[in-house]
């Protein structure tokens, strides 16, 4: 991290290697077209950016360069590769399984009581302090882990339930879905529920209705059986908790998944009664917890005062209301609907596409970066697949 006139820069070790393609796309000519559409975007982002965030330019204009920068990056990597649909995932699902390799490994010497062995070997890449036996590989933490594995998750359980070999073979559709499971956070079983009633909603019928209720006993199962597992139990138990009736003396005993998320709630809370409409700039939430988190709360933890813990949260503190629907209005906007279709490029875009929707559902619940794990590579592949996919077969 870099600090200076006040404003401090999360370094990445990736950082690098985008700037390296950066530069290789320009030099290539990539950028002499660029898509209108994304334009158009970068432009609303710095006029309603700057409407809300006049006060902390220098907060605004980081988290500004930050965004066009990846959004620029993931562009040139589609146009590179031509939108070809199949070598993008290909390239995803190799990354997939070198992930799985080091996230099994790291499983494996947890087990045999040789954390230390991993924590060393990729302290570089993770937050040391966090790693434990839950599947995160090398990754920020396991909840990341889940959010970078939903598109392969959402893909794999589509290859078992209902048509095989699509992008992966079901061997490997088994290996991921047992990684991911791995992971044991709560944020993931959510996504393995909106996965399965996508694909029972997706064309509904008398047949599927008569279903609803062994389907609603089933996710009933898998929720009682998530609370069982005592993580996920004390988490839920104790966001029920502050929720109905909190006190200085449970927020101190609360864990910090559900403090991150009630405390940034308040700051939110407080962000928006002041600039309902605008918020206060991208890149601002951090000066809104300060500025707001209540004093009772002040000294206990500033886990996740950067990002929200929440894109939801984040969006609405930094962008106000009218930032957030417009967001939501892309996210719906932008939704592949099913269509029967023996198309076979269909099928695919409409699986990548919805795989999307879910993460950045999860995104919008559990995350609140902007950029991290290819966040603006997936919201442009989540347009693109919805554009080409309407181009095969048009809307009625």
């Amino acid at each position: 991290m870099i600090d200076g006139l006040g404003v401090s820069i999360d370094i990445y070790w990736y950082f690098p290697l985008f700037i390296l393609i950066f530069f290789f796309f320009i030099y290539i000519g990539l950028y002499e077209k660029f898509d209108k559409n994304i334009l158009l975007a970068i432009l609303l982002v710095l006029i309603l950016s700057f409407i809300g965030g006049y006060k902390y330019p220098l907060s605004v204009m980081k988290q500004i360069i930050n965004i066009c920068f990846f959004l620029i990056v993931s562009y040139g990597y589609i146009k590179y590769m031509n939108f070809d649909l199949d070598k993008i995932m290909k390239h995803y699902f190799t990354i997939v399984k070198i992930f799985i390799f080091f996230g099994g490994f790291q499983v494996l010497l947890f087990a045999l009581g040789q954390g230390e062995i991993f924590k060393n070997v990729l302290s570089f890449l993770t937050i040391p302090g966090s790693i434990t036996i839950r599947f995160q590989s090398f990754d920020r933490e396991p909840s990341f882990a889940a959010y970078n594995l939903l598109p392969a998750l959402f893909i794999s359980l589509h290859n078992l339930i209902i048509k095989p070999n699509l992008f992966i073979s079901r061997t490997w559709s088994v290996v991921i879905i047992l990684a991911y499971l791995l992971t044991l956070s709560l944020i993931a079983y959510v996504g393995i529920i909106l996965t399965v009633m996508v694909f029972y909603l997706r064309t509904l019928n008398t047949k599927k209705m008569l279903y609803a209720f062994p389907l609603s006993v089933l996710v009933l199962g898998i929720i009682i059986a998530a609370y069982m597992y005592p993580p996920i139990k004390m988490r839920i138990d104790d966001t029920l908790k502050v929720t109905t009736n909190s006190s200085e003396e449970d927020l101190e005993q609360i864990n910090l998944s559900t403090y991150a998320m009630y405390s940034n709630f308040v700051v939110t809370k407080s962000a928006l009664e002041n600039n309902p409409f605008f918020g206060s700039g991208l890149g601002t939430h951090e000066i809104n917890y300060d500025k707001y988190i209540p004093s009772a709360m002040a000294n206990l933890s500033d886990i996740n005062k950067k990002e929200a813990a929440s894109l939801a949260l984040r969006l609405l503190s930094e962008g106000g209301i009218i930032s957030f629907l417009i967001f939501i209005g892309f996210v719906f906007k932008n939704k592949s609907k099913y269509k029967e279709s023996t198309n076979h490029l269909f099928m695919k875009l409409w699986l990548l596409n919805n795989s999307i929707f879910i993460m950045i559902l999860l995104h919008l619940l559990r995350q609140g970066h902007y950029t991290v794990s290819g966040f603006c590579l997936f919201l442009l592949l989540y347009y693109y697949s919805n554009k080409k996919s309407t181009e095969l077969i048009p809307s009625k």
